[in-house]
């Protein structure tokens, strides 16, 4: 079954890449599905690929919610990787809807996850990504710190 689930959720992404969102659907809430039955950890990959789907089909709403589903299995279950994932969608929507306080807010939360874990080119991307979105906002300063923390941890 967990094969079937791996299976089904690939083909669920690639049909979500090539535009074919009907199969798309399909393969993902199967995947979706098996991955529930059977607890895995990997269900939050799932819950992601349909927040994309949702996203992409112009439903922000259930978008959202599936993020938020995949972020709070993987808050519940304590699977870092997944947590720190979500939060990447989350800090992607905020910034492409130019709600740059809010992107601000996760990704200092996502930092903090970062620093915690042996991440250290994502803690350095984080970092880069939160001195460009204080630059947008013209908070110079504050986008001086978050790289030079970027350089610091690079140097480390």
């Amino acid at each position: 079954m967990r094969t079937k689930a791996y299976i089904e959720n690939n083909l669920g992404y690639i049909y979500l890449e090539s535009k074919q969102y009907k199969k798309a659907f399909n393969h993902l809430m199967t995947a979706k599905r098996i991955k529930e039955e059977l607890k895995s950890e990997d269900l939050p990959n799932t819950l992601y690929e349909l927040y994309k789907y949702f996203i992409k089909t112009g439903d922000r709403v259930k978008a959202l919610k599936y993020l938020d589903d995949g972020i709070n299995f993987s808050k519940e279950n304590d699977i870092k990787k997944s947590l720190i994932d979500g939060l990447d969608h989350y800090i992607n929507y905020y910034l492409e809807n130019s709600e740059y306080n809010k992107a601000i807010d996760i990704l200092i939360k996502q930092i903090e996850i970062l620093k915690s874990v042996q991440m250290k080119d994502r803690l350095i991307k984080a970092y880069m990504k939160l001195g460009n979105t204080y630059n947008e906002i013209k908070n110079e300063r504050e986008a001086i710190l978050s790289f030079n923390k970027a350089y610091e941890c690079m140097k480390a």
